[in-house]
């Protein structure tokens, strides 16, 4: 039935392959066939040396083309031991934990490959990012729900391990006494958030342990209390992602629950630099508080997060309470002064201090370092960052101008339009607060023929002009 189009297609595959291998090509060449035992062995070669790319089409959800791929993945791509790895080849033992799920029985369970050495069962495993050690439990072979317990799991192996409480998804795992580190994934920050409670205040309790649980299983959902109202606040990639978890908690904990209306999740930074010097000082009669901070502000580049840095000299503040000086500074960046959300991007240098004999104590070098912050924050010329999201909009091309139109009306950036046979493809940066409801707007626009897709691309500065909009406040 497919002959008279696979015929063709494997014709030009044959000739590309020609282009790149020399077996082919002197088969090509004499007008041989070229059978389906050295295409494939042409195709290994040249995936293996970096010049060839196979991409195979199917379905996951109708399961087409799914034996086909696994078929590839063997015959193309090279296992473990077939290539070298200067940065990691050294080690005895390298893993990166890729997941890490929840399971009713078998408890939590981390997802590891190996990519280097033996891992064993019982074996002590260290983590770079924690600087701690743990002897990992069980090893376990995952088939959907049957798991089958290993001794080893050779290079290229992959397995889940019980025991390891603190490893998070992108850990690296290796010995203590030749530490590695394995380059973890990158995970984009939650770009709206919603109010959460339970429809019962006495399971409380319980959706605080679920929501933690979901957390630590999925790296970009994010759970904070509001540092002013105390509700408590989830974050996510979106709306359909935040309504994913509210339908795991019912139907994986059995929690009724309310929320809120999406927001966006605003996060603050600084433009200028300032200086900040308060003194905390409590003293009535007996045992008082007294701290002063002095420090610094300045912007970073969008993505460093908070930096903070030890420029004291001469023990000002002494050593013992640099650990609270620190928490006061990381407290006071989760509530900027524009919006209550939390600042980022910044560099925060503590550079001076006092402190009292008696009445020095942590609990008021973080207060006195949080005022400070908060301070040199509010003359640093603070402003308000808005998540922008990389759109892809396809749409018949007779439809194209209605979709730029609305497009710039969403404060959008067109980046570029494609055309892709009868469709136009337009690429474009908008702004997240002007994406809610534009599903409906695409469907207007187009009359239903038009699909788009959004993911995130950055956050940027919002306009002071448009701010109080955004935020809702009085201009």
């Amino acid at each position: 039935e497919w002959r008279g189009t696979a015929t063709p297609a494997r014709g030009r595959l044959v000739q590309a392959m020609a282009e790149l291998d020399d077996e082919v090509a002197a088969l090509w060449l004499d007008n041989q066939r070229v059978d389906a035992e050295t295409l494939r062995a042409a195709i290994r070669r040249q995936t293996l040396a970096g010049r060839f790319v196979p991409v195979l089409g199917g379905s996951a959800h109708r399961h087409i083309g799914i034996g086909t791929l696994v078929d590839a993945v063997v015959d193309f791509l090279p296992s473990p031991g077939e290539g070298r790895n200067a940065r990691v080849i050294e080690a005895p033992l390298a893993a990166l934990a890729f997941k890490v799920v929840r399971h009713p029985q078998a408890g939590r369970l981390v997802y590891v490959r190996v990519y280097t050495g033996t891992l064993e069962k019982g074996m002590r495993l260290h983590n770079p990012r924690t600087g701690k050690a743990a002897r990992c439990g069980r090893l376990l072979r995952v088939f959907a729900d049957r798991r089958d317990e290993l001794e080893t799991v050779p290079a290229g192996g992959i397995c889940a391990l019980t025991g390891l409480a603190d490893v998070r998804t992108g850990d690296t795992l290796c010995l203590e006494n030749h530490v590695i580190h394995l380059e973890p994934p990158v995970f984009p920050e939650p770009v709206v958030s919603m109010a959460i409670e339970p429809v019962k205040s006495a399971d409380q309790s319980r959706l605080t342990t679920a929501l933690a649980v979901l957390s630590d299983e999925d790296p970009t959902f994010h759970v904070r209390t509001h540092p002013e109202t105390g509700q408590c606040l989830i974050a996510g990639m979106g709306e359909l992602h935040l309504e994913v978890i509210r339908e795991k908690l019912h139907r994986d904990h059995g929690l009724e629950t309310l929320t809120g209306a999406p927001e966006i999740a605003w996060r603050e930074t600084v433009t200028g630099f300032a200086e900040a010097d308060h003194v905390l000082k409590k003293q009535n009669g007996g045992s008082g508080m007294y701290a002063r901070v002095r420090l610094a502000v300045q912007p970073m580049e969008r993505g460093h997060g908070l930096v903070i840095e030890d420029a004291v000299t001469g023990g000002a503040i002494p050593s013992q309470f640099m650990g609270a000086v620190r928490r006061g500074i990381e407290e006071a960046t989760g509530c900027g002064p524009l919006a209550g959300s939390p600042v980022v991007d910044v560099r925060v240098r503590i550079l001076d201090g006092d402190s009292h004999v008696k009445d020095s104590n942590d609990q008021a070098f973080r207060l006195a370092a949080a005022a400070a912050l908060r301070e040199a924050i509010e003359a640093a010329a603070p402003v308000l960052l808005e998540p922008v999201m990389r759109v892809d909009c396809a749409v018949a091309e007779e439809h194209q101008g209605d979709i730029l139109g609305d497009l710039n009306r969403r404060r959008a950036r067109i980046t570029g339009i494609e055309h892709r046979g009868t469709e136009a493809g337009i690429l474009a940066e908008v702004p997240l607060s002007e994406l809610f409801g534009y599903s409906g707007a695409v469907r207007s626009l187009s009359r239903g023929h038009a699909t788009w897709s959004m993911t995130p691309a950055a956050y940027e500065i919002v306009p002071d002009a448009i701010r109080p909009r955004l935020l809702k406040v009085p201009a």
